[in-house]
C-alpha cells in the first residue's frame, strides 16, 4: 500500500508541476514576446533615427559644396564684367585675375571660345600657354551662355587632376571668352570634414562619370578612381536610398548619397555595417536569449 500510495502522490506530484510549468510558459512567454518586441522595436527606432541622421548630413555636406560653387560661379561672373576685358590690353584683367584667386580656387584661366589659354594665374603674364586638352565644358558654355560645371579633369598647365567651374564672357552679345576657375580635390575635399562625421565614416564625392573628385580619407590614393560597383550602379539610377555596399577599401557599409542639382555630382556615405546592426543583434539576444534565461 506504502508503494502504491507513494506512486500515486508521485504521478500527481509531477501533474502539478506540469500544470504550473504550462501556467508559468502561459504566462512568461507572452511578457518575454511582448519585451523582446518592445526592445527591438525600440532598437528598429533608433536605427531608423540613424539612417535619417545620416541621410541629414549627406545633405548638409551636398548643400555646402552647392553653395562653395554657386559662390565660385558668382565671383567669376563678377570678373567676367570687368571693363578690362573690354580693351585689347588684357594685363590689368590679368591682376585682378590674381587678386581674385585667394578666395577659393587653384587657379584662374581665360580661354577664346575654341579653348585656347590667354592668361593663367599658373604663368607670368605673356608666356605661352597650352590649349585646354578638354574642351567639353567650354563647348557647352558657349552653346548655352550660362555657367557649367567640368568632371575630373588634367589641368593643362600644372597637369594635375582639377575640376572647373566656368562662366561666359559676353562681347557684343556673343560669348567671346570663357573664364575658369579649377579647384583641387583638396579643396572640396576639406568640406567632408565636419563635426557630425564620424572618422570611421567614408565620405566621397563623384562627378558625372561616377569618379572621385573628393574624399575625406585617404584622397591622394582614391583621387581619379571610380566609384565602387554598387554605387556606381545606383548613381546611375534614379533612386537615392540606403544599400549595402563596400568600398573601394574593402568595408562592408550602408551606404546613402544625394545628387546635386548644381552641379550633377554625388555625395555619398558609408557608414560601417557593425555601426548600424550591432544594437539590433545585441537587442536580439537580450530580448530571446536573455528572456529564454527566466525560463523553468
Amino acid at each position: 500500500m506504502t508503494t502504491a500510495l507513494f506512486s500515486i502522490l508521485r504521478r500527481h506530484a509531477l501533474s502539478i508541476h506540469t500544470r504550473l510549468t504550462m501556467l508559468t510558459l502561459a504566462t512568461v512567454l507572452p511578457l518575454v514576446a511582448v519585451g523582446g518586441g518592445a526592445i527591438i522595436r525600440t532598437v528598429d527606432d533608433q536605427k531608423i533615427q540613424v539612417e535619417q541622421g545620416v541621410v541629414r548630413t549627406v545633405d548638409g555636406l551636398l548643400g555646402d559644396i552647392d553653395r562653395q560653387i554657386i559662390a565660385i560661379e558668382a565671383a567669376l561672373q563678377v570678373l567676367a564684367v570687368s571693363p578690362s576685358l573690354q580693351s585689347a590690353d588684357l594685363y590689368p584683367f590679368y591682376r585682378q585675375m590674381n587678386a581674385a584667386l585667394p578666395l577659393q580656387g587653384t587657379s584662374i584661366v581665360l580661354l577664346d571660345t575654341n579653348g585656347q589659354q590667354l592668361l593663367s594665374t599658373n604663368r607670368p603674364f605673356g608666356a605661352p600657354l597650352p590649349r585646354a586638352p578638354n574642351t567639353e565644358m567650354s563647348e557647352r558654355i558657349v552653346a548655352t551662355g550660362k555657367p557649367q560645371v567640368s568632371d575630373l579633369v588634367m589641368g593643362a598647365v600644372l597637369h594635375r587632376p582639377i575640376v572647373a567651374v566656368g562662366v561666359p564672357v559676353f562681347r557684343d552679345g556673343k560669348v567671346a571668352f570663357i573664364l575658369v576657375m579649377g579647384l583641387g580635390s583638396e579643396i572640396l575635399s576639406k568640406l567632408l570634414h565636419q563635426p557630425d562625421v564620424s572618422p570611421d565614416w567614408v565620405v566621397a564625392i563623384f562627378d558625372r562619370k561616377g569618379i572621385i573628385v573628393g574624399r575625406n580619407r585617404e584622397l591622394d590614393r582614391f583621387l581619379g578612381r571610380p566609384a565602387a560597383p554598387i554605387i556606381r550602379e545606383a548613381i546611375a539610377g534614379p533612386a537615392e536610398s540606403w544599400i549595402p555596399n563596400v568600398t573601394s577599401e574593402g568595408i562592408r557599409v550602408y551606404s546613402t548619397f544625394r545628387r546635386s542639382t548644381v552641379t550633377g555630382w554625388t555625395v555619398a556615405i558609408g557608414v560601417p555595417r557593425g555601426f548600424v546592426d550591432t544594437p539590433h543583434r545585441r537587442a536580439q539576444f537580450l530580448a530571446f536569449g536573455g528572456g529564454g534565461q527566466s525560463l523553468p
